[in-house]
């Protein structure tokens, strides 16, 4: 049995390897002497990470750290409950929630920003998005039911502000609310 299976394993390995899965099947042999340079980023395409523009590593954000009850009512109007934060098992707090008096929710939440354009391509033809300027790096509003979320790009992190209420208090709410919280980013 164990001869079988070793067999096996043999024949699964060979055949990767011969499809080009488990690298390449036939190598051709180099002088020693050859040596390939990298890539030069070219002048009309600088590279993205310099050493004078380091890239920001993502690290989890509190999202209730972004805004106090007080700069929400003063841009929503009296709060029923909130800055509530709404946690991950581990304790990470993923969202941060408000309810205004009216019963509308206000969620704040921060995620890595690496799917930002992924996220907008999702909703780009939707006749309901709305792109959004003046915002961090790109922002475009999006429609989900009966809720809005403001989507914000600012590397490493996107913003992401969803409220309950009609798109025209949404959109202006979560751009002001945006404009408080990005700089604390």
């Amino acid at each position: 049995m164990r001869l079988m299976m070793t067999l096996g394993f043999s024949v699964l390995v060979t055949t990767s390897a011969a499809c080009g899965f488990g690298g390449p099947v036939a190598t051709t042999a180099k002088p020693a002497t050859t040596v390939q340079q990298a890539p030069q980023a070219s002048a009309s395409k600088p590279s993205q990470a310099t050493a004078s523009q380091p890239v920001k590593a993502y690290t989890a954000v509190d999202p209730c750290s972004l805004t106090t009850a007080a700069e929400m009512e003063g841009i929503v109007g009296k709060l029923r409950s909130g800055p509530q934060p709404i946690k991950a098992q581990d304790g990470e707090i993923l969202m941060c929630k408000f309810v205004t008096d009216k019963g509308q929710i206000i969620d704040i939440s921060v995620i890595n920003g690496v799917n930002f354009e992924i996220h907008k391509g999702f909703v780009k033809d939707d006749k309901e998005t709305q792109m959004v300027s003046g915002l961090g790096e790109g922002a475009f509003l999006k429609a989900m039911q009966n809720e809005y979320t403001l989507e914000i790009l600012k590397q490493p992190y996107a913003l992401e502000i969803t409220m309950t209420m009609n798109r025209e208090d949404a959109l202006s709410f979560s751009q002001t609310i945006a404009a408080r919280a990005l700089p604390r980013l």
